[in-house]
């Protein structure tokens, strides 16, 4: 997991909106589904089946990071 990515996704793109659709996401997807959302810089990747979620830089293919679903939701609900 790296952290610099998550903390430019968060600097970056999410706004309350973006929060609140991003979990819509995580907490109504049937299990065994994939979904991606392209954002302006990012694209984020949510896999109920595997329960990761894939941040990955649009600008910059070289740079991505996963982590477990659960401490995706986390971030988002504790991000202002």
């Amino acid at each position: 997991m790296n952290d610099e990515i998550i903390d430019e996704f968060l600097k970056v793109e999410c706004d309350s909106a973006t929060r609140n659709l991003l979990l819509g996401i995580i907490d109504d997807s049937p299990l065994n589904s994939t979904r991606t959302v392209t954002l302006n810089a990012f694209n984020v990747l949510i896999d109920t089946h595997q329960k990761v979620v894939v941040i990955e830089d649009e600008l910059d293919a070289e740079k991505s990071t996963e982590l477990p679903l659960a401490r995706m939701r986390a971030i988002l609900t504790s991000a202002h």
